[in-house]
């Protein structure tokens, strides 16, 4: 009687214990920027630029859309730890590198120029810090 009772309880935790097991995929970081630039991108070509430590990537697509045309450049930021996309955005006849570790540094083209010079500057300049997103 009792080894029956400890086998019903042992089949009991092995099936709780098969059970509770998802089926999880983990991509590799160069499957996961492929997917992202096959969604983003539509598979055209890119250009990673990785942080320093690697848990960051930017991907970046640029558009050379001929002379007298701005170049447009379409980046995500992504978190390779948590396979996600953290930014997203459209630059035109512009830039976006890391200035550090944690910090992507974005540069444009104002479209207008102001009079006030530093208005100009805080128009070319966007600084993101990856971790606070």
């Amino acid at each position: 009687m009792r080894i029956v009772f400890l086998s019903i309880i042992t089949i009991y935790i092995i099936a709780g214990c098969s059970s509770s097991k998802k089926a999880k995929i983990d991509l590799s970081g160069d499957e996961f920027i492929n997917t992202v630039v096959e969604k983003e991108f539509n598979g055209e070509s890119f250009e990673t630029i990785y942080n320093q430590d690697r848990g960051f990537a930017i991907i970046v697509n640029k558009v050379e859309r001929g002379v007298g045309y701005p170049t447009v450049i379409n980046f995500v930021v992504v978190d390779l730890l948590k396979k996600k996309v953290i930014y997203s955005e459209t630059v035109r006849d512009g830039s976006v590198s890391w200035i550090n570790n944690d910090t992507v540094l974005i540069k444009r083209v104002p479209g207008v120029m102001s009079r006030v010079e530093e208005e100009n500057e805080k128009a070319k300049r966007t600084e993101i810090n990856v971790r606070a997103l």
